[in-house]
């Protein structure tokens, strides 16, 4: 994460700026955001990344098997993934892969340019 605060008692407006690693929920909420999850997508990823099975996020979130696995499908397309394990890998930071292997994440309104993608390799 880059910070930046404008510096006490210094007229010239100096900016001083760090640079940390971003926390555990920062990142979470930074790909849920990149990925255009809806709250109900977050709330379902969450549980699988504190290691609940489909049968207890149905009982934590109140809503059938079918409609978990609704929603993990809608996760998978947006993220590009094609397994809950994959997912997991993706969300705590352990998955390698190259920036042409992955689908993009959402940018405003669309998916990031392929060629930019392309570009950086």
């Amino acid at each position: 994460m880059i910070e930046a605060a404008k510096l006490e008692g210094h007229d010239g407006g100096q900016i001083a700026v760090t640079l940390r690693a971003a926390t555990a929920t920062e990142t979470f909420t930074l790909l849920c955001r990149a990925y255009a999850l809806s709250a109900r997508e977050r709330q379902v990823v969450a549980a699988l990344l504190a290691g609940l099975d489909t049968r207890a996020i149905t009982q934590r979130l109140f809503i059938s098997r079918y409609t978990v696995q609704d929603h993990l499908k809608s996760v998978f397309i947006k993220t590009g993934v094609r397994s809950r394990r994959e997912l997991l890998a993706r969300f705590s930071g352990n998955e390698r892969h190259d920036l042409h292997d992955v689908k993009r994440p959402r940018l405003g309104h669309g998916w990031i340019d392929e060629d930019l993608a392309h570009a950086h390799r």
